[in-house]
């Protein structure tokens, strides 16, 4: 993985087409085991997943084939680029906010069956991204204040820029550090991060403390 930070975009790319026609298969079919949620594991349930690919497919691709008579090459085209870009968005959105120097975690995993421990964890490897920002906001649903994405996942997302706020004031007053950057410094960071990690074998094991957050 030495230059994992030079092929690392067009890896994100890749994730929006992955996701939708490989890895959803591969999950239904063989790995279903593994779902939590006890609907995923109804009998019917690779049924009604095939029904909705389908329905995907056909609003996405066929339909705009049939209503706008041109070559299905084009639409084809268009519709995986579009697929592209959105992975690439998500993954920027929801990974670089971990995988970056200032949250990824170096020590060992703590037990998070303890509360106290998960939350200290959540603080320790998210970093935020322009959390001041209510373009940033818009433009990702609220996600750049990511650290609020984890610590209160079932609360609305308008509210995480006043919810980050005090997530703030709660932290400094408690002497705990709160990782903020710029978004494009947090891109940046990334990058580096990455290119760390490829470069330096022995801090390999960052990247699976990091990914089981």
């Amino acid at each position: 993985f030495r230059y994992q930070h030079l092929y690392t975009p067009i890896l994100f790319f890749l994730f929006g087409p992955y996701q939708v026609f490989v890895k959803d298969f591969l999950l239904c079919f063989f790995e279903r085991h593994r779902f939590r949620d006890l609907r995923l594991k109804e009998s019917d349930f690779p049924i009604r997943m095939m029904i909705t690919k389908m329905v995907f497919v056909g609003y996405g691709l066929l339909l705009p084939w049939h209503i706008l008579n041109l070559p299905f090459v084009e639409i084809a085209a268009v519709y995986l680029a579009s697929i592209s870009i959105t992975g690439f968005l998500i993954i920027v959105i929801l990974a670089i906010p971990h995988m970056n120097e200032s949250g990824a975690w170096l020590g060992p995993v703590p037990d998070v069956r303890f509360r106290d421990n998960w939350a200290l964890l959540q603080v320790k490897t998210t970093v935020d991204s322009s959390p001041h920002s209510n373009f940033m906001a818009w433009m990702t649903g609220g996600l750049h204040t990511h650290l609020a994405h984890h610590l209160f996942p079932h609360v609305c997302h308008v509210h995480y820029l006043a919810i980050t706020k005090i997530i703030r004031k709660t932290l400094r007053r408690r002497g705990i550090v709160y990782h903020s950057m710029s978004f494009g410094e947090l891109l940046l960071s990334h990058f580096i991060f990455l290119r760390n990690t490829g470069r330096a074998p022995e801090v390999q094991p960052v990247l699976q403390a990091v990914t089981t957050t």
